[in-house]
């Protein structure tokens, strides 16, 4: 992401839980919502908190 947007991501994640099939969903999402704003925000960096 960093190298191909060239802007910066910074994740955050709190807590522990087993990466069932709504976590592997939550971070599909989070991963197109990411390459979106790397894409078409024009933000010098990018954060996702989980």
């Amino acid at each position: 992401m960093e190298a191909g947007h060239r802007v910066p991501v910074e994740v955050v994640v709190v807590g522990d839980h087993p990466l069932d099939e709504a976590g592997a969903a939550m971070v599909g999402a989070a991963t197109g919502a990411t390459v979106n704003a790397a894409k078409h925000s024009g933000a010098g960096w990018i954060s996702l908190y989980f």
